[in-house]
């Protein structure tokens, strides 16, 4: 069974490098050393620092794939494609570092009939969902095998939809969540009944907003070493 963790790195700020490609290389590493049959997936542009790429490059569980320069925050998208190619995909984002609670869930939803599975470990849903905010699926930790569907199509409509949109175009900052909102996990609900979520303890009674939909599972403590 093919498997990866997929993220994307784009940006040359030194608060990019900062928040997100410092903790590139010690996640792949984490998830060499406890998910040995794993890959860790990095999509990146021309702007990723390369010190950063050039550290993933001689590690044996890292595929890199190069992407044309994005607009905006468009490259968001690109970890998504793992979705079409790979049986096991796990978006992460990189600002949290893979670790104990990623292995939890992992190894629990695989041993599930569940075809997505979904992390909560920082957001406020509820209030989200009470301004009206569609960012409902964060694409922080969200995983897919055997999706019955074409990813890609769905993601070419989702931007052919939202060409000039103010607010949901490809390149403004959470349109990769609106996407999963309107397009992914609907497509998915066509197939399956239920999604399985993962809740930290500080976001308990936060995250809950479809339990007609959605398992509920609770991690026992929440994420560590943040920094």
């Amino acid at each position: 069974m093919y498997k990866v963790i997929s993220t994307c790195l784009f940006g040359s700020s030194p608060r990019a490098y900062t928040k997100y490609a410092r903790h590139a290389p010690r996640s792949a590493k984490f998830l060499q050393q406890h998910l040995p049959d794993w890959f860790f997936r990095l999509y990146y542009d021309d702007t990723a620092p390369k010190d950063i790429i050039q550290a993933l490059s001689i590690m044996g569980n890292v595929q890199l794939i190069k992407k044309p320069i994005a607009k905006g925050r468009a490259g968001c998208f690109w970890r998504y494609e793992a979705f079409d190619d790979c049986e096991v995909t796990v978006c992460r984002d990189l600002d949290f570092i893979l670790q104990e609670n990623d292995l939890i869930s992992i190894k629990e939803w695989l041993k599930t009939d569940y075809t997505v599975c979904k992390s909560w470990i920082a957001h406020d849903r509820q209030g989200a969902f009470n301004r009206k905010n569609r960012r409902y699926y964060m694409a922080g930790m969200i995983g897919a095998k055997g999706l019955p569907f074409n990813t890609a199509s769905l993601i070419e409509k989702y931007i052919s939809a939202n060409f000039n949109h103010p607010t949901d175009a490809a390149h403004l900052f959470a349109a990769d969540e609106y996407f999963l909102t309107d397009y992914f996990i609907p497509e998915v609900y066509k197939t399956a009944a239920n999604i399985l979520i993962y809740i930290e303890p500080r976001c308990k009674g936060k995250v809950e907003i479809f339990p007609e939909k959605e398992i509920y599972k609770y991690y026992l403590a929440d994420y560590k070493g943040m920094s």
